[in-house]
């Protein structure tokens, strides 16, 4: 079949395809390299590694001069519990295997565990490499993309250049101008005399702020004690949700979850902050068996939706619970944010490889260890009154 004389515009000569075959060659060249440069698995696997294996090796000084295995078990499996680890092992300074958790072969960190300056032991961390292995589907599709649209575009501007010169397509380029025109003006047109509907006002936001306090020793415990824990806990937080206005519900695999209220206050953040603070007293004073931290992070949902237990806000508040000191209170970063006079308290930025892995907020958070001496003077004040009201409820008067 014989071409029109305007199909020349597609009909590219051996030059062109040339001049195509070159400039496909020297794009894959250039994908290749930015898609090598940009390639940061390695990296990022290497950088997790290591401050994994020193906040291990931090956390585990005290269980490894003990050869408590216990302990380091129930660190072990924390640690073990995040997709990019495959595995974590302790050893003796004699390189006795204390403990291991999962498969440590393969990619791993080593890193010594030392105590004023003598090594006491090892642990190991294993990496699971395909969790690295970041998937760019949108990237690869527009680096093919452009491998196949930038030849193409080549080839069709230098036969647009070849069959402009000829004089073959001068004709054709008032008319479409001309069409757009016009499809441009029946347009305008149109959305002059269309009136749009308005646009829902979106559901108001509320504030949760969410306590988790953390029986951190409840894998020691007995079955009992445990409970015995559990259940006092929760009494003492319901005492200071009353006080503080807030709800309480059991958090499995942690302890309890607290949920206090937004009341609009402008200092409702260091309100909050002091609850906790006086509930961390009441567990210090009448916890026999267990040992709690406290970890609370801030969250905005739809006043008209409940904050579900499987909500991201409230496992980061668990993690940040598990990464507080003993009756300290570890504070996310909006949070603390939103805390009007931070002087009010004695708070340090918190530094922990696992602050990572926070979903509604950034690694920016800080762990809280004191009040000012007013505030502290009043937490003590409502904790002797908590106390003696329950002494009242338990020993009821004979008279």
């Amino acid at each position: 079949m014989k071409l029109p004389p305007r199909s020349d515009i597609v009909k590219p000569d051996a030059t062109v395809l040339a001049v195509a075959a070159a400039t496909a060659l020297l794009t894959a060249l250039v994908l290749w390299l930015l898609v090598s440069l940009t390639s940061r698995e390695e990296q990022r696997m290497e950088a997790f590694g290591g401050a994994a294996a020193r906040a291990l090796a931090e956390l585990a000084v005290q269980p490894v001069m003990r050869q408590d295995r216990m302990h380091l078990g129930v660190i072990a499996n924390r640690l073990a519990e995040l997709p990019e680890i495959r595995g974590v092992a302790s050893y003796s300074s004699d390189n006795q295997l204390l403990t291991t958790t999962g498969d440590v072969q393969g990619p791993h960190h080593t890193q010594p565990v030392t105590a004023d300056d003598s090594v006491v032991g090892y642990v190991r961390v294993a990496l699971e490499p395909q969790a690295f292995a970041v998937s760019h589907p949108a990237r690869t599709a527009a680096l093919l993309g452009a491998l196949l649209v930038i030849p193409f575009a080549v080839a069709v501007a230098w036969s647009v250049m070849r069959a402009a010169r000829a004089g073959h397509i001068g004709p054709l380029l008032p008319q479409r101008r001309r069409g757009r025109a016009a499809d441009a003006a029946r347009t305008a047109a149109a959305e002059d005399t269309e009136e749009l509907p308005d646009a829902p006002d979106p559901p108001p936001l509320m504030r949760h702020y969410l306590l988790a306090v953390n029986l951190y020793n409840q894998l020691t415990l007995p079955p009992t004690e445990r409970e015995f824990e559990l259940s006092l806990c929760a009494e003492l937080a319901e005492a200071v949700a009353e006080i503080y206005q807030g709800q309480v519900v059991n958090l499995p695999g942690v302890g309890i979850l607290v949920d206090f209220d937004h009341t609009g206050d402008e200092d409702r953040a260091f309100q909050v902050v002091c609850g906790a603070f006086l509930l961390a007293r009441l567990l210090r004073d009448e916890a026999p068996f267990g040992t709690y931290r406290l970890g609370l992070n801030l969250i905005e949902n739809p006043a008209d939706e409940a904050l579900p237990l499987n909500h991201e806000a409230v496992a980061d508040a668990a993690l940040l619970s598990a990464l507080a000191k003993d009756l300290f209170l570890t504070v996310s970063g909006p949070c603390f944010d939103a805390l009007q006079g931070p002087e009010r308290l004695q708070a340090r930025p918190l530094h922990n490889p696992l602050l990572d892995q926070l979903s509604t907020s950034d690694a920016g958070c800080y762990l809280v260890t004191e009040l000012e001496p007013s505030c502290a003077g009043l937490i003590v004040q409502q904790a002797e009154q908590l106390r003696s009201q329950r002494e009242a409820i338990s020993n009821p008067s004979t008279f």
